[in-house]
């Protein structure tokens, strides 16, 4: 085989590789942080749960990291608050949650209920 072969068959095969390769080189991992204010002496924390679940589940994300801060609100007796008292008072404080349930997604997006799943997704995707 002529040098000049082996060259254009080694372009050739390196372009193919590059091809092959650079679509999952490029694509980045996509990541989003839902940040769920919640309370579990709150009616409508529970009810807005199953819907909150479904958006997660139905994501097109790589991941979803979804954090829970319990406020004490409207039942100060709620043990997750009462576990990290400290955390889930900053949290809501740095974001001025005022009514649960909440979310925040990327710590910029605000979602207040009655949670939608559409809302929900439309907004981290």
């Amino acid at each position: 085989m002529s040098l000049i072969r082996q060259i254009i068959l080694g372009l050739f095969v390196a372009v193919i590789c590059f091809v092959l390769v650079m679509p999952a080189a490029a694509a980045p991992r996509q990541n989003v942080v839902l940040e769920h204010f919640t309370n579990t002496g709150c009616d409508p924390c529970a009810s807005n749960n199953p819907i909150l679940l479904s958006a997660m589940n139905s994501s097109t994300r790589d991941t979803v990291i979804k954090i829970s801060t319990h406020t004490w609100w409207p039942g100060a007796t709620d043990p997750f608050y009462q576990w990290n008292i400290t955390d889930n008072t900053n949290r809501t404080n740095y974001y001025g949650i005022n009514s649960v349930p909440r979310i925040r997604i990327d710590g910029n997006i605000n979602i207040t209920t009655p949670f939608n799943s559409t809302t929900i997704r439309t907004n981290h995707h």
